[in-house]
């Protein structure tokens, strides 16, 4: 089987932060995907100043937390994404926060106005008693142009102990349509991650085919692994409708907006590879400005973006690494995915 890397299954490195020793290893992370990426040294500064600033304020403003690195693949370009997750006081004015000389610990005030500054793309979700989480993208290459009708966001994780996670996600758009799948490799380490990376190369092998006619061939990929759950999202921007099928513990759910019901996306018992069970594809409502939620089992079910006020607004990677943030099971691989249709 090819080699398996972490890119590939779209997995964050993830540093916890708890003294100095962190932010250390957090920029050596940093440094390893500026190889991988090919960045001039010019974006390796930036990217360095960004981890380091973020690390350090997770450090004095929140007495530790966690940060997440990955590479980002979008519109032709390469980057590196970093998350900055913690669970401190949080801000109570973000704008008064970001202005540099500002500071509520007597250092000099300039982390999150040089965060804001050195990175290609930037969000921040933060209020009193809930914490922070921040984004920052650093892109190799030409500077990102104004955001276009969708957006993603994601957190893959391993498992603690583990090398490589057993999750593992894709998607492909033609513009119109946007086909997504999120898998979940039964178990994990090494053996799940294999069984999962059997099934993308199906599903990147299969670009034509619908949620419930791709089940066949990735269920007959997952035959020489041990499994795995799957959840295939197919969405039409034109005729605003999503097309779901889903077999095992993936969940799946469309959230219209703040204060609105969610609608739930029913998957069906079984495990790709060892039972593939009788499907039937549903249909639902996508209309513009709707947000699709996707994770695997690593993720409680037990959550509601209108507990916090604004996220729905925030970039969908911040809503991922929310929800990771507070709902992970902690004795599992975990994968979040959110995408949203709207403009800005």
């Amino acid at each position: 089987m090819e080699a398996l890397t972490p890119a590939l299954l779209h997995q964050n490195a993830s540093v916890v932060i708890s003294d100095e020793s962190g932010v250390g290893e957090a920029r050596r992370v940093a440094s390893a995907l500026c190889d991988a990426a090919g960045f001039d040294a010019t974006r390796r500064g930036k990217l360095a100043l960004v981890v380091t600033e973020a690390a350090s304020n997770v450090i004095y403003h929140a007495k530790g937390g966690e940060i997440l690195l990955r590479r980002v693949f979008e519109d032709g370009r390469e980057g590196v994404e970093m998350l900055a997750i913690d669970r401190g006081p949080g801000m109570r004015n973000i704008a008064q926060s970001s202005v540099d000389g500002y500071s509520t610990r007597g250092t000099a005030g300039t982390g999150l106005g040089s965060i804001a500054r050195n990175s290609d793309e930037f969000d921040i979700f933060s209020a009193p008693d809930r914490g922070t989480v921040l984004l920052a993208r650093v892109w190799n290459g030409a500077e990102p142009g104004k955001p276009g009708p969708t957006r993603w966001g994601a957190v893959c994780v391993a498992m603690s102990g583990e090398e490589v996670c057993g999750d593992g996600w894709a998607s492909k758009s033609d513009g119109a349509r946007t086909k997504i799948v999120l898998l979940d490799g039964l178990g994990h380490g090494q053996g799940a991650a294999d069984a999962t990376l059997a099934a993308l190369r199906s599903f990147n092998a299969n670009p034509s085919l619908g949620p419930n006619d791709i089940l066949a061939p990735l269920h007959e990929a997952l035959r020489p692994t041990r499994g795995a759950a799957a959840a295939v999202v197919s969405l039409d921007a034109g005729t605003q409708q999503l097309r779901f099928v889903g077999v095992g513990n993936c969940s799946a759910s469309i959230h219209p907006g703040p204060g609105a019901r969610q609608t739930g996306l029913a998957s069906q018992n079984g495990t790709l590879g060892v039972r593939l069970p009788k499907t039937n594809e549903l249909s639902y409502a996508w209309p513009a400005d709707c947000l699709l939620i996707m994770h695997t089992d690593g993720l409680s079910t037990r959550w509601n973006l209108d507990d916090y006020p604004g996220l729905f607004r925030r970039h969908p990677t911040v809503i991922a690494g929310l929800l990771y943030r507070d709902f992970s099971r902690n004795r599992d691989d975990v994968t979040v995915l959110a995408f949203t249709s709207r403009s800005a």
